[in-house]
């Protein structure tokens, strides 16, 4: 169902696709403190004030897919898998839908494309006396992208150039994505691992380098990838034989040149 209200309300939208909003990221959070259920969703045309991590701006033109997830774990022990939960449920159905390509994730929440950025997931956690929440928010780029859009950008972007993949892929990527916390809940994060592992972008081996997410010129390390840690994080090796634990919340991470 689709909605044409440009400020809507939240409790008017749930499960809905409306033609624009804000940020699909703040209705979806109106509405779990509304006390919406595990699984309730909201999706946009566009965005005006659209967000990655970090609070980064996300181009939020029509044509592309911009969705937010309501999701309601019941125990927190797993809480920090649910980005890489979700970016290996939203690689499970592109490779579906699109099998002659190669999909990657490239942690700790993007979804890549010929070593281009495709997608990019942002969760959120809330909470309040209606319970606690995470909001899962994702965006893909579907339609073509123009030359002076790319141009105004300090990365490389990929899209999947399809004006209709959006409206077939939103509804298999909330079912992918509330099957991928249940299975969180029921098995620990081994299958997840386990898709994380045949699509990471950043293999075991890969050299990468590192900064502080308050001071993207300068280097703070390089090693190479040794895998994930038991809560997520990028465990790397420098060549002095130290081992550090890398967090999304603290770094931003490149393969080096």
């Amino acid at each position: 169902m689709t909605s044409q209200m440009a400020n809507p309300i939240a409790s008017q939208v749930a499960n809905q696709i409306i033609d624009e909003c804000e940020s699909t990221n703040d209705l979806a959070r109106k509405l779990g403190e509304e006390g919406a259920p595990h699984g309730t969703w909201i999706s946009a045309r566009r965005q005006s004030r659209g967000r990655g991590r970090l609070g980064r701006t996300w181009i939020s033109d029509e044509g592309h897919l911009f969705l937010s997830i309501i999701v309601r774990p019941q125990s927190a022990s797993h809480m920090t898998w649910i980005p890489i939960g979700t970016a290996a449920a939203i690689v499970n159905v592109l490779s579906e839908e699109f099998p002659d390509r190669k999909f990657e994730i490239k942690w700790p929440n993007d979804i890549w494309l010929n070593r281009a950025k495709l997608g990019g997931i942002l969760c959120e956690g809330f909470g309040n006396q209606n319970g606690s929440f995470v909001v899962i928010g994702v965006g893909i780029n579907c339609s073509p992208i123009s030359n002076e859009v790319r141009e105004g950008l300090d990365q490389s972007i990929a899209t999947l150039d399809d004006q209709t993949a959006a409206d077939r892929i939103r509804s298999q990527i909330v079912a992918s994505v509330v099957e991928m916390v249940a299975l969180l809940e029921a098995r620990g994060p081994a299958p997840i691992l386990g898709v994380y592992e045949s699509h990471a972008a950043f293999k075991r081996g890969t050299l990468v380098e590192w900064y502080s997410n308050k001071d993207l010129k300068n280097v703070v390390g390089v090693g190479k990838v040794l895998g994930l840690g038991k809560s997520g994080e990028l465990e790397v090796i420098n060549a002095e034989g130290e081992t550090h634990a890398l967090w999304a919340e603290d770094v931003k991470l490149r393969i080096k040149s």
